[in-house]
């Protein structure tokens, strides 16, 4: 899942996504969402095929034509290219991070 905010500095972006403490944003609610589903699949016989499959989580800003890791200890500027399939990547310093349980990770945007 992706999620691309565009606005005004101040019009509310990082609340939307991010929320502030109790108040959940969007990306919270998102990645729940897929945790949820993820823990829902049927234990498959005898393989376990089903704990191969796990969430991990990039957030990057985008801001005066720069992007900008969101993830890291400090904001570290990265950058974004097209691979040969089209899709689009992000380079650089971008951390990215598993999220197994929610609310560990939470801290780490809000």
């Amino acid at each position: 899942a992706s999620l691309f905010c565009y606005g005004y500095t101040g019009s509310g972006k990082t609340h939307t996504v991010l929320g502030k403490r109790e108040e959940r944003g969007m990306y919270y609610f998102a990645a729940q969402h897929i945790l949820d589903e993820l823990r829902s699949l049927p234990e498959s016989t005898g393989s376990g095929e089903h704990e191969t499959l796990f969430l991990h989580a990039t957030a990057c800003e985008i801001y005066n034509d720069k992007v900008f890791d969101l993830l890291g200890p400090e904001k570290l500027e990265c950058t974004l290219r097209t691979d040969e399939s089209g899709t689009l990547q992000v380079l650089g310093p971008a951390t990215t991070i598993r999220v197994d349980e929610l609310e560990q990770h939470v801290s780490a945007l809000v």
